[in-house]
């Protein structure tokens, strides 16, 4: 993803509602794509990595 085609990315906690926080990005035309985080929930969610929602 260059950052010239996707010059915002963030973050608001989870989106998705499965516990992980994801990421978002917006294009330069303002079209969102989220990031889903990946890894664990359980007690203590732990995060090891980033999948674009397909």
């Amino acid at each position: 993803m260059p950052a010239a085609t996707h010059p915002r990315i963030g973050s608001d906690g989870d989106l998705t509602g499965d516990g992980l926080p994801d990421l978002w990005s917006a294009d330069a035309s303002g079209k969102i794509t989220v990031f889903p985080g990946t890894g664990t929930t359980g007690p203590h969610p732990t995060v090891t990595g980033f999948a674009p929602i397909a």
